[in-house]
């Protein structure tokens, strides 16, 4: 059984500049024994699903990518 270990961010989000209606990419990365419960956030809101334009994704890099 693997060993717990809290939840850390080794590559936090950052400010992205894009032109209205252009994909933008969030990229986060992190770890933790449990895996951590990841939530996405829009305008202080939480995504519940994806819609057309918002895409979340839990991959090795763990990222969102939306149009906005």
């Amino acid at each position: 059984m693997p060993q717990e270990q809290s939840p850390q961010i080794q590559r936090p989000i950052t400010n992205t500049l894009v032109v209205e209606g252009s994909p933008a990419k969030f990229v986060a990365q992190y770890s933790g024994e449990p895996q951590p419960q990841v939530t996405w956030l829009r305008n202080a809101l939480q995504i519940l699903q994806e819609t057309r334009d918002i895409k979340v994704s839990d991959t090795l890099e763990r990222y969102k990518q939306s149009r906005f």
